[in-house]
């Protein structure tokens, strides 16, 4: 009886099949961070849609039931950590009435708040409840929004934000990144939507 040889992959073989995936690898996983990041980024950007649209909805349904707006060009930074909503930036003397319509409360959660109808903060936190975590800038003239910035899972403003002359201008320079919607690492969503300056 004669023994025949099992058949297998030689190393040299095996050798070509791993510099293969090698290669694949490489292609593959850059192209996929990319794919991640554009992804982010499009999340982002949508998140501070929905933060525009909201705030508009408050400040028309509030023009209308208590005839008062923002009056001249504000700035406000809303920080949410674990579900705790805090708003900076605001003071009641910019509002027509000049009543506080920002926020009266320290920090807000998102089930039920109080003052939903007559303060920014607890509506925001109660129509938007699935941001946990998030630092925020919304830049608002005359009762109309003009832009927002918003980084998930931030707890402060990178080292460069867009302002509202960005805003107005449709670009921003995210602080010398190479892509839009990326500042200091940080994925950066904005509405409306900066290019890359």
């Amino acid at each position: 009886m004669s023994l025949k040889g099992k058949k297998g992959f030689t190393l040299v073989e095996m050798l070509v099949v791993i510099a293969i995936i090698g290669v694949l690898a490489g292609i593959l996983i850059p192209t996929m961070i990319g794919v991640v990041q554009d992804s982010q980024i499009a999340s982002a950007n949508d998140t501070a849609k929905s933060i525009r649209s909201r705030t508009a909805e408050f400040l028309v349904g509030l023009d209308t039931r208590l005839n008062t707006r923002v009056t001249g060009q504000r700035s406000v930074y809303i920080t949410v950590s674990g579900g705790d909503w805090s708003i900076t930036g605001g003071n009641a003397s910019d509002w027509l009435d000049g009543n506080n319509h920002w926020s009266t409360a320290v920090t807000v959660r998102g089930d039920n708040p109080a003052n939903r109808e007559t303060e920014l903060l607890p509506y925001l936190a109660s129509t938007m409840p699935d941001v946990d975590s998030a630092y925020m800038e919304l830049h608002i003239e005359e009762g109309t929004v003009i832009g927002v910035s918003f980084i998930k899972d931030g707890s402060a403003a990178t080292s460069n934000m867009p302002g509202v002359a960005d805003f107005r201008s449709g670009v921003f320079g995210y602080g010398g990144s190479q892509k839009a919607g990326i500042c200091d690492g940080e994925i950066l969503g904005t509405s409306p939507i900066l290019s890359l300056a």
